[in-house]
């Protein structure tokens, strides 16, 4: 069955373009500018919509190497739709209702995090660890582990006890790791 993008709405109206733009994605000479219309389209601003969920599955496949594409890009923006999935659902809806999807976006996402070395600088690392817990379902850092805003304090077997940012050397983190968000209101400890 098709999916009738018409039907569903991103940052600017009818999502009946998306087709398209998945398309150009592929190509390399349209690729830059379809990413960034895309990249707006289902992520405005940090703003999801209905599209931008009905699009994790096509996004899984770019990043899987299944559709052409770029494979990080599709992977990142899956990450960021499903970190503010609350913004129109329930927790757990994405898991729900895209299972095969979560599971293989998170198991892609977790090898990138543990790879070594990690390519990227200390934001890039958040902001990965952000997509793999809103890829588990965990409500209370996928939108809460913000660059510089919240402290904590990481103890994962190969990590010294640090609070602040996360350093380099808790590049080496691993399921299982337990974090302690500090300051007012902060839940914790919270295993990752």
């Amino acid at each position: 069955m098709t999916l009738d993008w018409s039907r569903l709405k991103h940052a600017y109206g009818s999502a009946s373009d998306l087709p398209r733009l998945f398309d150009e994605i592929g190509d390399p000479e349209l690729a830059d500018e379809a990413w960034e219309e895309l990249w707006a389209s289902l992520y405005h601003q940090g703003s999801v919509y209905t599209a931008s969920f009905a699009a994790l599955p096509v996004l899984t496949d770019i990043a899987a190497g299944r559709k052409p594409g770029g494979r990080w890009q599709a992977l990142g923006l899956a990450g960021r739709i499903v970190v503010e999935e609350q913004q129109l659902h329930e927790p757990g809806y994405v898991q729900a209702r895209y299972p095969a999807a979560i599971n293989e976006l998170h198991q892609m996402t977790q090898n990138h995090v543990m790879a070594r070395p990690f390519e990227g600088d200390e934001d890039d690392f958040l902001y990965w660890l952000e997509h793999l817990l809103a890829f588990e379902g965990v409500p209370i850092w996928r939108r809460n582990l913000r660059r510089d805003e919240y402290p904590v304090v990481c103890r994962a077997p190969y990590s010294p006890r640090f609070a602040g940012r996360l350093p380099r050397s808790c590049r080496r983190w691993r399921p299982g790791c337990t974090v302690w968000p500090s300051g007012p209101g902060r839940q914790g400890p919270q295993t990752i």
